[in-house]
């Protein structure tokens, strides 16, 4: 983001849909993450990578396995339940990060911003503090509404962000033509002699397919931690 800016909402979408499939994987295993944000998301030559499970739990559980009365994540990007510390989460509560996450990919921005962190937490919870959606693309501001609105169950499922994001795509002209999925590489976000990211694009022929088969986090309850053997490899950074 720092280098090349906000992302276009044809990549936007397709970064979205690659992470919406990766996280139903977690959640597949019973897992939620519980701190996506774009320092988390690395971009590569192999495609979008979700890292940093150090905050993940098992989904449905009521038992903190952290100090009581502790909030943890990242406050910009975590949904109202989590920062209010609700027992249990759901999955919501990554769908709205990856809202935040796109909305930071489209926009440069995040949902809430605030110099107190005491501030930022009272928007967040607030009902009333609509998210700021500024610099979002219009064909992407109901479905990022949805994502990050207050309310868990209003939020759409991972399946339904993969299916809207995939009509942004398809409204563009592109195919998920292999199926199983849409990828955004780092490759498509280099300076190349002053090509554009749709020449780039169309090169590949449209989104390729989903190749997301990294290893499934391991767990370690006593430590509250999940590890993944995951080091930054030649052409990844953060988003």
């Amino acid at each position: 983001m720092a280098r090349h800016g906000p992302l276009p909402s044809l990549l936007t979408a397709s970064l979205g849909a690659t992470l919406a499939e990766a996280l139903a994987t977690v959640h597949k295993q019973g897992m939620l993450h519980r701190d996506l944000k774009p320092a988390n998301v690395l971009l590569g030559p192999n495609g979008p990578k979700v890292i940093d499970f150090g905050l993940a739990v098992f989904a449905e559980s009521s038992v903190s396995l952290t100090a009581p009365n502790t909030v943890v994540g990242t406050p910009s990007c975590m949904p109202p339940e989590q920062a209010r510390g609700d027992r249990p989460l759901t999955p919501a509560v990554d769908v709205y990060a990856l809202g935040a996450v796109m909305l930071f990919a489209a926009s440069g921005r995040l949902p809430y911003q605030a110099a107190n962190i005491h501030v930022l937490f009272h928007q967040v919870t607030d009902p009333e503090t609509a998210p700021d959606l500024s610099g979002a693309p219009n064909e992407l501001v109901p479905l990022l509404t949805a994502m990050l609105a207050h309310q868990a169950e209003d939020r759409p499922a991972l399946s339904d962000v993969v299916q809207q994001c995939r009509g942004v795509i398809e409204a563009q002209g592109f195919n998920d033509q292999a199926g199983g999925g849409l990828v955004v590489v780092a490759e498509s976000l280099r300076d190349d002699g002053g090509r554009g990211l749709e020449d780039e694009l169309a090169d590949r022929g449209g989104p390729a397919a989903l190749r997301w088969d990294a290893d499934l986090p391991q767990v370690d309850l006593e430590a509250d931690r999940v590890h993944r053997l995951s080091g930054l490899a030649a052409g990844e950074e953060p988003l």
